[in-house]
């Protein structure tokens, strides 16, 4: 299982920040395109799906700063501290909605969090709004918010609910993405499934008495399940006891289909870094 590291989230949500810029560009031309489509919101969002709360609170900032920069939309003010706060929102409470809210299926588990993170984001827009109403000496009502956030803006929302959990969701069937992007704390929950799988090979062993050549593979994983190598041997030699016994209606059947679910973690994980040359002289030399 590839899961996503900090570089290749780093590239992916500059990448998502880019688009952020060059989208709005093509609604320019169409009065008022922002508040209809929000072009904008839709790279925040995914960027919070894909890359977790941090990387979405940080493209949620970025987008909306960076547009007003370089394009001038939004006007700096009063315009973009509300969307700026709005985004960063939409972006680190999605991304953190999706690695705490699991259910059975993915497709609720995304709108769960995507709707979640939407009224969120408003709120947050809405209370900035609030403040800079209040600091220009203006009243901000119930009426200017919804109108402005719900009334003007419905197609925005309809684009973002059919678009979105179908981007992400087909990103985590084609294996571009894995389970293991979902984990909040990535280091401790790979340590606690690690011990969990332990247990389980532990127990089928127990269950795979009379099978030799099933408990000596789950033994000699459990011998090397920390050793990049040796777990690549031993996790073959699993899989294919794995699916020898897979639905057979023996008493380890259901364990068997448990840790069949988590065969692409079976292999330990090992870490290349590859350079030059001047790499091995400037470490060499220093």
């Amino acid at each position: 299982m590839n899961y996503l590291s900090t570089i290749k989230k780093t590239v992916g949500s500059a990448a998502l920040i880019a688009i952020g810029i060059l989208l709005p560009l093509c609604f320019h031309s169409i009065p008022n395109a922002g508040s209809i489509f929000s072009p904008m919101h839709i790279p925040v969002l995914i960027a919070g799906f894909l890359f977790g709360p941090l990387f979405g609170l940080g493209v949620g900032l970025l987008t909306p700063l960076l547009n007003s920069l370089i394009t001038a939309m939004p006007p700096l003010y009063p315009v973009l501290p509300p969307m700026m706060v709005e985004c960063a929102l939409y972006g680190a409470v999605a991304g953190l909605l999706f690695r705490l809210v699991k259910t059975k299926w993915m497709y609720l588990d995304l709108y769960l969090s995507l709707i979640a993170a939407m009224l969120v984001g408003r709120l947050g827009g809405a209370f900035v709004n609030y403040l800079v109403y209040v600091g220009r000496g203006d009243a901000y009502s119930w009426s200017i918010f919804v109108n402005s956030y719900f009334l003007m803006g419905w197609p925005a929302i309809l684009i973002q609910l059919a678009l979105i959990p179908s981007v992400v969701f087909a990103l985590f069937k084609s294996h571009l993405m894995s389970r293991e992007d979902r984990f909040l704390f990535p280091h401790k929950e790979r340590a606690a499934m690690a011990k969990e799988q332990a247990s389980h090979f532990g127990k089928l062993a127990e269950k795979w008495a009379g099978y030799a050549e099933g408990k000596a593979a789950c033994e000699a994983w459990l011998k090397n399940m920390d050793d990049a190598e040796g777990s690549v041997a031993a996790s073959d030699a699993l899989l294919a006891c794995l699916n020898q016994c897979k639905d057979c209606g023996c008493e380890a059947d259901a364990l068997v289909q448990e840790i069949d679910k988590d065969k692409d973690c079976l292999v330990k994980k090992s870490f290349w870094m590859i350079g030059g040359d001047g790499w091995a002289y400037d470490i060499g030399y220093g």
